[in-house]
């Protein structure tokens, strides 16, 4: 298709406009939290252990491997992070004694997890 090219639509961001993205992004920056989601339409700074209560609600008595409650959170949030950053909160999770290790693996995406008994 010589010849044709795609239009692309410009958007202008009046002075109004770019002084309120201005005071929300200055906000953010004050709140200085360490993690950020979309939520609502707008950013909202919240604490790292945001989903930790999401993650606790999809492990149950029944042991599941890291890998497979990993999945499974990243269904359940449907939120843009990674899996690293989920597999980092069952370790914390583990660390608080929340969860416990059934079955250890060298490799912590085997490991088999499920809630503390305690």
């Amino acid at each position: 298709m010589e010849g044709k090219t795609d239009k692309i639509s410009q958007k202008y961001l009046t002075e109004e406009t770019i002084t309120e993205y201005a005071k929300r992004w200055g906000k953010l920056l004050n709140e200085n939290t360490s993690m950020r989601i979309w939520h609502a339409n707008d950013v909202k700074s919240v604490n790292i252990d945001y989903f930790d209560q999401r993650i606790i609600s999809l492990v149950s008595r029944i042991p599941i491997s890291v890998g497979e409650l990993t999945a499974d959170v990243l269904k359940a949030i449907s939120a843009p992070v990674s899996d690293w950053y989920v597999m980092k909160r069952i370790e914390a999770l583990l660390k608080k004694g929340v969860l416990q290790v059934v079955i250890p693996n060298k490799i912590f995406y085997n490991t088999i997890v499920q809630l503390n008994e305690e």
